[in-house]
């Protein structure tokens, strides 16, 4: 059987594609992450503590912040795109920090990491407890 030439157009990219060993995927920029600051002591949440993610290697960059509500809970909503993949190439994971301010308390940070293709699922870190200094 033939190709119609809309068949055949579209067929066309997707072999270049093939060829060259490049495939189209959907890809995770920052993983969704969730959890709730609380005093150490107390067990109290702690609102308004800033919580800031970075990539590895890149604490000078932020991926995003937020700030804890009244219950000292935060979230971030995972974050993806499409990109090209080359076979050859190896994919890491992705591998950031959480950092966490609370004035008051000495600083908290959590190291996390995530698949950055397939489905991945969000990063759930529970409660996030932070000392006063002594």
């Amino acid at each position: 059987s033939s190709l119609d030439p809309v068949n055949a157009r579209l067929l066309l990219p997707l072999l270049v594609l093939a060829l060259t060993a490049c495939f189209p995927v959907h890809y995770l920029v920052r993983p969704g992450i969730s959890g709730a600051v609380v005093d150490d002591a107390t067990s109290a949440p702690v609102a308004n503590a800033t919580v800031i993610l970075t990539r590895a290697g890149q604490a000078d960059r932020p991926l995003i912040a937020a700030a804890t509500d009244n219950q000292g809970r935060f979230a971030f909503v995972a974050r993806q795109a499409w990109g090209i993949y080359f076979v050859p190439e190896d994919v890491f994971p992705f591998t950031g920090t959480v950092d966490i301010y609370a004035s008051g308390y000495l600083k908290v940070s959590r190291e996390v990491r995530a698949e950055l293709i397939g489905k991945t699922s969000p990063i759930a870190l529970g409660e996030v407890r932070v000392k006063r200094p002594p």
